[in-house]
């Protein structure tokens, strides 16, 4: 599951376990007793909530374990790398083997970096480093075209 750790499977793995319902869809679940007042993450609906001594209820046979919270590391320097490198890819373009690597890994960090704070960015990224490598090929394809052919198609 994003976000969370696998906690275990039983109580012989994990010690004592309580049960707990989710305020946010009511579902039963359950957590080690060591996750009392930490956030944890309901597998059904993904709402997050910290566990209380108060809220702990018992009777269900064999609910689903809650999944502690853990904070994900923001991947907005990936969104600001996609947005240098499409920029940079737009002036790079008319180099092919500089502007063909700048654009494809302009548009890897840009597409890493759409589920972070960062997602505008993210996505400009990938536009700019789209149409840098779309100018690229076409760069190198009429490059090719006048290595094979020696002549210019325009120059007449």
């Amino acid at each position: 599951m994003a976000g969370g750790q696998d906690i275990g499977n039983g109580i012989g793995e994990m010690g004592f376990t309580m049960n707990f319902i989710c305020p946010a869809c009511g579902k039963a679940l359950r957590a080690d007793r060591t996750m009392l007042g930490k956030p944890v993450r309901c597998g059904d609906c993904d709402h997050v909530f910290v566990t209380t001594e108060e809220e702990s209820e018992g009777g269900w046979e064999n609910p689903p374990l809650l999944m502690p919270e853990h904070r994900t590391q923001d991947n907005r320097g990936k969104a600001v790398a996609g947005l240098v490198l499409g920029i940079c890819g737009l002036i790079a373009w008319f180099i092919p083997i500089i502007g063909l690597p700048v654009t494809v890994i302009g548009l890897v960090m840009g597409i890493k970096g759409l589920k972070s704070s960062g997602q505008g960015m993210a996505v400009a990224g990938i536009v700019l480093s789209s149409i840098g490598l779309v100018l690229t090929l076409i760069n190198s394809a009429l490059g090719a075209y006048i290595a094979a052919t020696g002549r210019m198609p325009f120059a007449r």
